[in-house]
């Protein structure tokens, strides 16, 4: 798994990564999803710079903002907020699968690269509403 994550962190950076080679800046959407401990556990990474967090249960963000010595300035409870107000390049996305939608959403419309947790999507509308988004705004979508 860890693998896995390292390779599609891999494809975003390589699509955004700009000729100074500054770190990608890159939003992380929920943290209920185990995989999310992967990232967290390697933040000082020179590759990617975390700039903000959305998570709605205000306990686990706390609980992963205090074990893994997060800046709480970087975490919302909004996603369009965080979006907003870090403008990240990419989100990483650790949320129920049926939020999904919700942040592709969100973050196509935007220019902003999404990656979601397998599977891709609860139903295959969703899926295809996903994947014309990100063809409109000609933006990556991975799983």
């Amino acid at each position: 798994m860890k693998y896995t994550l390292c390779i599609v962190l891999g494809l975003i950076i390589t699509a955004s990564v700009s000729v100074a080679r500054e770190p990608v800046k890159l939003g992380v959407a929920g943290l209920s999803h185990s995989h999310v401990l992967l990232l967290l556990r390697d933040l000082d990474r020179a590759d990617i710079q975390v700039v903000g967090i959305y998570e709605e249960d205000g306990d686990l963000a706390a609980r992963y903002a205090a074990k893994f010595k997060i800046d709480e300035t970087l975490i919302f409870d909004s996603l369009d907020e965080m979006l907003e107000q870090t403008k990240p390049e990419g989100v990483v996305t650790f949320t129920s699968i049926f939020e999904h939608l919700k942040v592709v959403e969100a973050c196509a419309p935007r220019g902003i690269h999404v990656m979601v947790e397998k599977p891709l999507a609860v139903s295959v509308e969703h899926a295809k509403k996903m994947i014309a988004l990100s063809e409109q705004a000609g933006t990556l979508l991975l799983t």
